[in-house]
């Protein structure tokens, strides 16, 4: 009995050791459909973050009429848009934006470390966050 229940902590824990964590991809391809209901023709697959130009108005069967870039127009389920940027491409700018401020954030540093001095009066400070923004 007390091997039983040695093998069975063992099998128990090698499998919790195998598990992995996974998520839900965010890489979608939607339908762009000729008429404005599910059961309408599918004109196009559009991918997530394509950017579409909003030609009609929210219709009661929760649809919107978008056309492409390209002149591709047809119908979206209005859920499956949005004003601003998916998560993703905002999140890539924004690490853009986070290692140019650490690069730049470096260069300060070393240029402090130098032992280069600052003259920060007002007009200086004016003058070294004008020139930033």
């Amino acid at each position: 009995m007390k091997n039983i229940k040695l093998a069975l902590v063992l099998l128990l824990s090698a499998s919790a050791a195998h598990a992995e964590t996974v998520y839900v991809t965010d890489n979608l391809n939607l339908s762009l459909r000729s008429e404005p209901n599910n059961d309408a023709k599918v004109v196009k697959l559009v991918a997530t973050g394509t950017p579409l130009i909003v030609v009609g108005e929210k219709n009661k069967a929760g649809f919107t009429r978008v056309k492409l870039s390209n002149g591709i127009e047809g119908y979206i389920q209005t859920r499956q848009i949005q004003k601003e940027p998916p998560a993703r491409e905002q999140m890539e700018s924004l690490n853009k934006t986070i290692k140019s401020l650490q690069a730049e954030n470096l260069g300060l540093k070393a240029e402090l470390k130098s032992g280069e001095r600052f003259d920060y009066t007002r007009n200086n400070v004016r003058e070294i966050i004008g020139n930033r923004a």
